[in-house]
């Protein structure tokens, strides 16, 4: 029988297809929303300072219910499962209603019932055969399928073995190996919708996927590492400098690309066009900023594009901390510092590609200014919860005066200056603040080579920067050795998204407050009131030369109590005696910073020690690698080659001759008498002309193995006066692949040699 269209078997495969989408979307949209309505406690946002109620209470609504389930991205996830899941079931309903797989049934293909008689049969037979008679339905290929069925089921139920056979084997041709059906529905024979399925077709296949593919291919071509644009690092390598300032780089943030399409998408979703930006009480608002915010900014700015300016003006409003009225400013300025960090450090990678130190220095102290909502001229003790300018200046002079925060956090409570007209909580937060917030790092740095006691030039070094929080209380892990960050300066640790929140008991007070206490063994997060969005502790390692030259810089993101980090640069050159300075610098504190001076003495390298290899390693070294051994294989294929292309020239020669020719009889008595020189072994010269095949091997003449006669029995063996290459011996294999190992071992050497010299 033919292959039948079988709607069943093609119900089935859209809903093997569709569960494929509706399954996994389904786990994908209800842990979403679960996690929407009961938000797991690492990401609970409770204050920890009364001074970071405010950006808690922002974090709350931005993370509520009704905001995360009313994005258009849930939305839309949501309706088109909806959709899936309403297909699914039609499509059960359908299997359920139809059945299981197409087969053959001549009841169900003639309509009538089990058990039928002979004259209803027939009867419905003429009806049918009649009905879709191929000359009544002229280039009907469902109508012809159906008439082919309708004679079949005929005779199954009329001829006695077709019936039989029908009965056991459930086909009227008898026992079949397989009946199969496609999987696909009728109505695609029917050919009033040849023309609309082919258009549908060439559409989806010509149309469709080559848009959706262009559209991927030129969206992931406009992102390069760390999901930074190419225009945004086209823009930072024209905009910044060996010496760019603190104050210029604002305008050089606010030029990113990502940031002008952040202020873009907010004024269409306002439904303002760009001109408008600058129009109404934004403008004067704007206005009003530019006059306050001079002394903070460049006197001349470099780039007069509206978004630029714009944008740059929040940033300076948001780092001196001057009050933005506007709420479309606002939400401009928190979406630009959203971003900020990741484009700070694609800043930070092409500084360090340039070896800009003053540069990648700079960046960096912007990092902290944009995280702290502090200035240049701002003191770092204006980090401390409700410290003004005035609790400043009263910490700084007189007994117990500090210079840095680090100072102030590591005084006794009772030394603390500044606190004498706060309010009881007000002084609870500044020693939360010190106790368990800032971090107290000490940190201590180590030059070494591994495995080697001296560093010998061009010796791969490595720097061992090993970083202790002190106000972190030690974990079980950390006691027993873990949480170390032990890898390479490529490795980073984002394990701790959030601080476990706690609930201790005020001891002076007989009310409880809710801190965000550290957890055990893991810093907590940064304590940040005007940063929109939660951060995590990042410290950057900086190793200079006394020229000051940027040698390596590196990023610690690892949370743990001790984080040892290894960051690896090679030796200079020369030898002789250099001084490093290596600096561990927040991305996210002012007055933390620690700096250090390292010296590391170079030896030449003529004077280390000769290294003596074992014998057996010697012996390793001998082996043939497997690209010598692939090589070595590949010329005795060519030899065997030439052996039997020879071999056949010589029996083409040789077919109507009886005997060896004149040159085969010279070569062979040539031979002879080579091997009578070197050997003094005689060799017989008889009317055949045998030769010794040993001889012959050892005078350097190539012949043919010869076994005593060339009589006319052994004419096929005959050379025919050709020489033909014998096989390697295992001597002379070992000594050409012990040459090819040298030659290797030559060109690469040669190669490194060049590639230092450059």
């Amino acid at each position: 029988m033919p292959l039948l269209y079988d709607n069943s078997a093609f119900y089935y495969f859209c809903l093997t297809m569709l569960a494929m989408y509706v399954l996994p979307a389904s786990w994908y949209v209800g842990s979403y929303a679960c996690r929407a309505i009961w938000p797991p406690k690492t990401q609970s946002t409770t204050s920890r300072t009364s001074v970071e109620k405010k950006k808690t209470t922002q974090l709350r609504e931005e993370r509520s219910p009704a905001r995360l389930l009313c994005t258009a991205s849930f939305c839309g996830h949501a309706v088109l499962l909806a959709v899936g899941w309403t297909v699914l079931l039609f499509l059960v309903y359908l299997v359920a209603a139809d059945s299981d797989l197409e087969r053959f049934d001549p009841y169900r293909i003639l309509g009538i019932d089990i058990g039928a008689e002979d004259p209803v049969i027939r009867k419905a037979y003429r009806s049918l055969s009649l009905k879709y008679h191929p000359d009544k339905n002229p280039n009907n290929k469902v109508a012809e399928e159906m008439f082919m069925k309708v004679a079949k089921a005929y005779e199954a139920l009329t001829d006695p073995v077709a019936r039989e056979n029908w009965e056991k084997h459930g086909n009227p041709d008898g026992k079949q190996a397989l009946e199969v059906s496609i999987g696909l529905p009728t109505f695609l024979l029917d050919e009033g919708n040849h023309y609309a399925i082919l258009f549908a077709y060439l559409g989806i296949l010509v149309l469709v996927i080559p848009a959706i593919v262009a559209a991927w291919y030129a969206h992931s071509q406009k992102y390069g590492e760390n999901n930074v644009m190419y225009e945004t690092y086209s823009f930072f390598l024209h905009a910044l400098s060996e010496h760019t300032a603190a104050k210029a780089l604002p305008e050089v943030l606010a030029g990113a690309a990502e940031s002008r399409q952040a202020m873009l998408s907010a004024a269409a979703k306002g439904g303002a066009a760009v001109d408008a930006l600058r129009g109404g009480a934004e403008r004067d608002e704007l206005r009003d900023l530019q006059l306050r915010l001079k002394s903070h900014m460049p006197a001349k700015p470099r780039f007069e594009h509206p978004l630029v300016v714009r944008g740059s003006l929040l940033i300076h409003a948001h780092a001196t901390r001057t009050p933005v009225i506007s709420s479309t400013l606002r939400a401009d300025t928190a979406r630009l510092l959203k971003s900020s960090m990741r484009l700070c450090e694609a800043m930070l990678e092409l500084s360090q590609s340039h070896r800009w130190l003053q540069t990648t220095v700079t960046i960096i102290d912007f990092m902290q200014y944009l995280t702290q909502a502090l200035w240049t001229k701002d003191h770092p003790l204006q980090q401390l919860p409700h410290f003004t300018s005035k609790e400043v200046q009263h910490a700084v002079k007189g007994k117990h005066a500090v210079k840095s925060l680090r100072d102030y956090v590591r005084l006794p409570d009772d030394q603390k200056k500044g606190l004498a007209a706060m309010s009881d909580d007000q002084v609870r937060d500044v020693v939360t603040f010190c106790k368990n917030l800032v971090p107290d790092v000490e940190a201590s740095f180590k030059l070494y080579v591994e495995d080697e006691a001296e560093i010998a030039e061009r010796d791969l070094v490595t720097l061992l920067v090993d970083m202790d929080r002190r106000n972190v209380h030690e974990a079980a892990d950390d006691a027993a050795g873990k949480g170390d960050d032990d890898k390479d300066a490529s490795s980073a640790s984002w394990k701790n998204p959030l601080a476990a929140l706690v609930t201790r008991k005020n001891s002076t007070k007989t009310r409880s407050s809710k801190l965000l206490e550290a957890p055990v063994g893991r810093a907590p997060p940064v304590h940040a009131p005007f940063f929109p969005v939660p951060k995590l502790e990042t410290w950057w390692v900086l190793v200079s030369d006394k020229q000051g030259q940027l040698i390596l810089a590196d990023k610690i993101t690892s949370q743990a109590k001790r984080v040892k980090h290894r960051v690896k640069f090679v030796a200079p050159p020369q030898a002789g005696t250099y001084h490093f300075r290596v600096d561990l610098k927040s991305a996210d504190y002012l007055g933390l910073d620690l700096a250090e001076t390292v010296s590391m003495r170079v030896v030449p390298a003529a004077t280390l020690p000769e290294y003596k290899p074992h014998q057996e390693d010697l012996e390793l070294d001998d082996e043939p690698t497997l690209f010598e051994q692939v090589m070595s294989s590949n010329l005795e294929d060519s030899s065997d080659e030439e052996d039997d292309g020879g071999d056949e020239d010589d029996e083409d020669d040789d077919d109507d001759d009886d005997g060896p020719t004149s040159a085969t009889k010279d070569a062979i008595t040539a031979g002879s008498s080579s091997s009578t020189t070197k050997e003094g072994a005689a060799a017989s010269s008889s009317k055949d002309g045998a030769t010794d095949a040993k001889g012959a091997s050892s005078s350097g003449v190539s012949g043919k193995k010869a076994d005593g006669a060339a009589s006319k029995d052994d004419d096929d063996d005959d050379t025919g006066g050709k020489l033909v290459a014998q096989p390697l011996t295992e001597a002379e294999r070992r000594r050409r692949q012990a040459k090819l190992k040298r030659k290797t071992k030559a060109a690469s050497a040669a190669k490194a040699s060049a590639a230092d010299k450059k």
